[in-house]
């Protein structure tokens, strides 16, 4: 394991050969594209999250008012984090198609990885029904906020 701040540095002496970090962002933040030759686009394993929570107790001490706002608040973030996301892909995509040899990830390989990943999914189901959690109600809705908010 190597830290974002060492990402750089591990690459260029040749500690690690190889480095994921989410697209295109953090590739151009930390100059990734400087000390590599190759870039890969389509794997998208994984994504972005900005967790949100709060106690129950200090939501439930919150006025009224307040919790009314926070849905809003949280919706104006997420586009807003969105937003910079795409204004990131739109500076630095092509410099490293500029840059770098760029190799497509098939679709065709994304979907098998993805599909394999169903017996994860289920037993990580399993694990939170077991634990009481609505799992599979869980998942679902992961799933279909990915789907919304998918670029590829």
């Amino acid at each position: 394991m190597v830290t974002a701040p060492e990402a750089y540095t591990a690459l260029e002496r040749g500690t690690i050969d190889t480095f994921g970090f989410p697209y295109a962002y953090t590739f151009g933040a930390y100059k990734l594209y400087e000390v590599s030759k190759y870039v890969t686009e389509g794997v998208a394993m994984g994504g972005f999250m900005c967790w949100e929570g709060v106690s129950l107790d200090a939501w439930n001490k919150l006025p009224k008012k307040y919790q009314d706002m926070l849905p809003e608040a949280q919706e104006l973030s997420t586009k807003a984090l969105l937003q910079a996301y795409k204004d990131a892909d739109a500076k630095w995509i092509p410099i490293f198609h500029e840059k770098l040899t760029v190799d497509a990830f098939p679709p065709t390989e994304r979907a098998k990885l993805a599909a394999g990943a169903k017996d994860i999914w289920e037993q990580w189901i399993k694990d939170q029904e077991a634990e009481g959690r609505p799992g599979r109600k869980m998942l679902d809705f992961v799933k279909e906020q990915v789907a919304k908010y998918a670029t590829n």
